[in-house]
């Protein structure tokens, strides 16, 4: 049986990620609402200027969905962020 945890981004109960998938994708979903807010940008400026739906930025930012790559590079861009591809920390023992 999996282990079950809460996800920080919506606090529903979700089945435990041995991978990290979801700490990483809940990582960047915090970052990306953390940036909006830093810059002052609503979620209808993004929408208006990625061509993303609000409705579907809501529910990215809401961790309700898993938004494709180009959604997430898209709503990104209007904040002049992109995504990168970096090493992954080796884990303590």
């Amino acid at each position: 049986m999996r282990k079950k945890c809460v996800s920080p981004v919506n606090n529903v109960p979700a089945p435990y990620d041995e991978t990290g998938v979801d700490a990483l994708r809940d990582s960047l979903i915090k970052a990306i609402v953390a940036t909006r807010h830093e810059k002052g940008f609503a979620q209808e400026r993004i929408e208006a200027e990625s061509g993303v739906p609000q409705a579907s930025i809501y529910r990215l930012e809401r961790g309700i969905h898993d938004p494709q790559l180009s959604t997430m590079i898209r709503v990104l861009r209007p904040m002049g962020m992109t995504l990168a591809v970096v090493p992954i920390k080796p884990s303590s023992p």
